[in-house]
C-alpha cells in the first residue's frame, strides 16, 4: 500500500519505529519484529553519539545518522550532525555544491528518459536553441527548480562519467543528434 503511494505522489516514504531494549544493546536496531527490517530498501539510524570514555559527557547537540542497510546506495555510511538554529545541519561531509550537483544530475537523466520515451529529442548543442536539453527542461517544474546552470554542469559531468553520449539518426544526407542515456 505504501509503494502505491510513493508512485501516485512521486515521493518517499519514511517509516520512523523506535527499537527495542535489545535492538539498542545489539546495535541492530530492530524493534521486535525483522518482518519491517525485510520489507524495506533502506534503514537509518538516527543515534546520539557516545564519546567513547564512560567519564566524559555527551555532546547533546551532536547526532549521527548510519545508514546499515541500503538497496540503492552504499551501506555503512555516516554522517554527523550538530542541532544548529532549530535544525540539523552537517557537521562534516560534502559540500553542499556537490550534493546540488549530484540532485542535477538525477533530475536531469530523470527528464531525459521521460522526453527519450516521449519521442522528444534533446540536443547537447546551445546553438540550437529549440532542443537545448538545460533550456528545453527548464518547462519541467523539477528542472526549473534546479535552473539552467546547474542543469549545464549536471550535463557536462554526465558526459565526463560517460552516463549520457550524443547519437546520430536520420538520414545519411541530413544527419541529426540527440542526447541518449549510456
Amino acid at each position: 500500500m505504501l509503494r502505491a503511494i510513493a508512485i501516485a505522489y512521486d515521493c518517499a516514504i519514511l517509516l520512523l519505529t523506535h527499537p527495542s531494549v535489545d535492538g539498542i544493546k545489539t546495535g541492530r536496531g530492530y524493534s521486535g519484529s525483522t518482518h519491517w527490517n525485510n520489507a524495506v530498501r533502506s534503514r537509518l539510524y538516527l543515534t546520539t553519539p557516545s564519546k567513547g570514555d564512560g567519564d566524559e559527557e555527551r555532546d547533546e547537540d551532536l547526532r549521527e545518522l548510519a545508514r546499515p542497510k541500503a538497496k540503492r546506495a552504499r551501506r555503512n555510511v555516516k554522517l554527523f550532525m550538530r542541532w544548529s538554529d532549530d535544525c540539523f545541519v552537517l557537521e562534516h561531509g560534502p559540500p553542499a555544491g556537490v550534493l546540488a550537483l549530484a540532485h542535477a544530475k538525477t533530475v536531469f537523466l530523470d527528464i531525459l528518459r521521460r522526453y527519450t520515451a516521449q519521442g522528444r529529442n534533446l540536443s547537447h548543442q546551445a546553438s540550437s536553441h529549440a532542443t537545448y536539453a538545460p533550456k528545453q527542461m527548464l518547462d519541467d517544474d523539477k528542472g526549473r527548480a534546479v535552473g539552467k546552470a546547474m542543469l549545464t554542469k549536471a550535463m557536462n559531468a554526465l558526459f565526463d562519467e560517460g552516463r549520457i553520449k550524443v547519437e546520430q539518426y536520420g538520414k545519411a544526407s541530413k544527419p541529426n543528434s540527440r542526447l541518449v542515456e549510456v
